[in-house]
């Protein structure tokens, strides 16, 4: 049987009983990706492919993986290579779901962050850890991930290069191997709600060592600037602006993949 031959199976209680906030659209095509994969050779595709499959971006199939394994239908095995390289990860699926009344103990990264908490809740482990007891992080992963930070980070807040580089290994290490993708994360969304900012606040931006230095990863997200206009005029607008870029970036990914 060929890769395309075949079909892929979604609970009905997956599409009729969860809201869209639970579970959108795009983590039931991510839930079906992952469910196309079913065979003997396990369910291991690698995140890049379930974004093609799934028509979004890596960041939002990672995201929707958050839900989906919060939910209990995924689990997610990390594996890494003989020289301590990242490989695939190897899925489960429990079309069943949790047990009635019990949360889930997995949460993978990495995932949103709820509005006025700090990444890391009840659910799951916090993200900074000994660092004595991380396991540690390939150079080349944690360069590549410093230039996802670096070029989401404010242009005029970035500082000296060199610096920052210096304070996101410390903090890679700080974190280790298992949370340097939700620290990325975490990052992307704090920069997302600065570009809501009005353009004349761009100064109060911390620099991007600061932010890595003073461990503000582990802070709330910052609020909403307030002008003239009211808390909530403001407020929708902030999420207005952050939903139409986040269209626009998925809609761009989509195009060049």
């Amino acid at each position: 049987m060929s890769e395309t031959e075949g079909f892929a199976a979604v609970p009905n209680w997956m599409i009729r009983d969860l809201s869209a906030d639970e579970l959108s659209i795009y983590g039931l095509a991510v839930y079906m990706a992952l469910a196309s994969h079913s065979g003997k050779g396990g369910i291991r595709p690698s995140i890049a492919t379930l974004a093609k499959e799934a028509r979004c971006s890596p960041n939002k199939v990672r995201e929707e993986l958050g839900k989906l394994t919060a939910l209990g239908v995924v689990k997610v095995i990390r594996r890494v290579k003989a020289k301590g390289l990242n490989d695939t990860n190897v899925y489960t699926l429990r079309p069943n779901g949790p047990a009635r009344g019990t949360a889930p103990r997995e949460v993978p990264l990495p995932h949103p962050v709820q509005e006025g908490t700090a990444p890391g809740g009840p659910e799951e482990e916090p993200l900074k850890k000994n660092p004595s007891r991380n396991t540690p992080v390939v150079p080349s992963r944690v360069d590549a991930a410093f230039e996802q930070v670096w070029s989401v980070w404010p242009t005029a807040r970035r500082g000296a290069r060199k610096k920052s580089e210096s304070s996101f290994r410390t903090a890679a290490r700080t974190v280790g191997a298992e949370k340097l993708d939700r620290l990325v994360s975490v990052a992307g969304m704090f920069c997302e709600r600065w570009a809501s900012w009005p353009a004349d606040d761009v100064k109060y931006v911390p620099l991007l060592s600061t932010w890595l230095n003073q461990e503000r990863w582990t802070t709330p997200l910052p609020e909403v600037r307030v002008g003239k206009r009211s808390t909530m005029d403001t407020a929708r607008d902030a999420d207005a602006i952050l939903r139409a870029r986040r269209e626009q970036r998925e809609g761009q990914l989509q195009v060049t993949a």
